[in-house]
């Protein structure tokens, strides 16, 4: 059964209310002759099947069929009423978690995700077309899930991921980055279960998870390092230093749905200096949207979670990131809005071994975002039909060494 984006807001009442909600400022439709905006959906609560419809608008629109297409799973159906310019969708009943689904919509070259939020409880102002989020691929044992409220900022979203059950990791973390994402809270260094995510699964004891508590280990009770028993650090997908706006914020980053197990050469050196070039040089006011994974393999290694768990995990064969912004950077418009000629994305790659212990990251370890999908079997930036990501140009990303 495929899995839907879920949210990691709790209930806290038995009301069941759909919300899409308004964009932020700086994510709006696409820059051409049609545009199309998406405007609240009101519904009749409800605990049972709900049908309901939410107003569009249209300009320019010529001679361009409206195309809706609905998740399947939390939208049941959807389509365009011509007479009304509203867009009519049924979900399914409630099973009594929070869970999201997703309405695609398209015009011509315009193009906009409705995100539909079935809870029971307090309506979250979520936002539509998160544009750092891949395709959803339908894998029986991928798990996508969202943290979408940020602790300081309850209408801001903070990261999603998908979780593979078979990895005990995520394959990929997808974040906005932004100065309001910044602040002066100390790294807190709370490492731990992501205990929404396992309510949301249902997983009591979060068996899904590895314990990251402690290091990992490559040989079960033995938490001696030595030549034999390789010590792997826990790291980070979303960096720590990327949510510290508050202390709330920053023990989000320290979940084990964020965490691999990672060689700390490469944790403090290549991948620390791309982690860092990312927030000091490269992140931008009209917001820098990321997507960073790891890969695993055939042949990888495998390494024991914590001496009195001793869950054997697989280590990461690679890492990698992919991002997307505007050229200028302070446009205050969305990325959708834009042309081809006003954006950039690249793909970083590197290797998963203690050959990349120096803080550089080279021009030869970019890639085409194009690239990026051939290797990872992800489709990166789908509601942003404009990014160039058959281009990699390393001048454009200021801080590599040259190679």
């Amino acid at each position: 059964m495929s899995r839907v984006l879920r949210s990691a807001v709790l209930a806290v009442s038995a009301t069941v209310i759909l919300v899409c909600c308004t964009k932020e400022n700086t994510e709006a439709v696409p820059d051409n002759d049609t545009v199309l905006t998406v405007g609240t959906i009101a519904v009749v609560p409800s605990d049972g099947i709900v049908d309901g419809r939410f107003q569009i608008t249209i300009t320019d629109r010529g001679n361009n069929e409206v195309k809706v297409m609905p998740d399947g799973t939390v939208v049941t159906e959807a389509s365009f009423d011509e007479t009304t310019s509203e867009i009519v969708f049924t979900v399914g009943e409630n099973t009594g978690m929070v869970r999201s689904g997703y309405i695609v919509l398209s015009c011509g070259k315009a193009a906009e995700v409705a995100k539909i939020e079935q809870r029971p409880g307090t309506i979250l102002k979520g936002k539509s077309g998160w544009y750092e989020i891949p395709a959803i691929v339908d894998n029986d044992s991928y798990i996508y899930y969202s943290h979408s409220s940020l602790p300081s900022a309850p209408d801001r979203r903070n990261y999603s991921f998908c979780f593979s059950t078979d990895m005990y990791a995520s394959l990929w973390v997808a974040y906005p980055l932004h100065e309001c994402y910044l602040g002066s809270a100390d790294r807190r260094d709370t490492f731990g279960y992501d205990k929404d995510f396992a309510t949301f699964c249902g997983d009591v004891d979060c068996g899904m998870q590895a314990q990251v508590s402690g290091a990992y280990y490559t040989e079960f009770g033995n938490t001696v390092t030595s030549s034999t028993n390789l010590q792997y650090s826990r790291g980070h997908q979303l960096p720590s230093a990327d949510r510290t706006a508050s202390s709330a914020d920053n023990d989000t980053s320290f979940y084990a749905t964020n965490m691999t197990p990672q060689r700390q050469s490469l944790n403090g050196g290549a991948w620390y200096k791309l982690e860092n070039l990312v927030r000091t040089q490269w992140m931008c006011s009209d917001t820098l949207y990321v997507v960073t994974g790891a890969m695993f393999e055939d042949g990888h290694a495998t390494a024991y979670d914590n001496k009195s768990r001793g869950k054997c995990v697989p280590v990461p064969t690679k890492y990698w990131k992919v991002l997307l912004r505007t050229r200028d950077g302070n446009t205050g418009r969305s990325v959708a809005e834009c042309s081809a000629s006003e954006l950039q994305c690249i793909g970083f790659v590197l290797e998963h071994n203690d050959s990349r212990g120096s803080q550089k990251v080279y021009t030869t370890d970019a890639r085409s975002v194009e690239q990026m999908e051939e290797l990872t079997g992800f489709t990166f930036f789908p509601t942003v039909p404009n990014a160039p990501k058959n281009v990699c140009d390393t001048s454009l990303w200021g801080g590599l060494t040259a190679q």
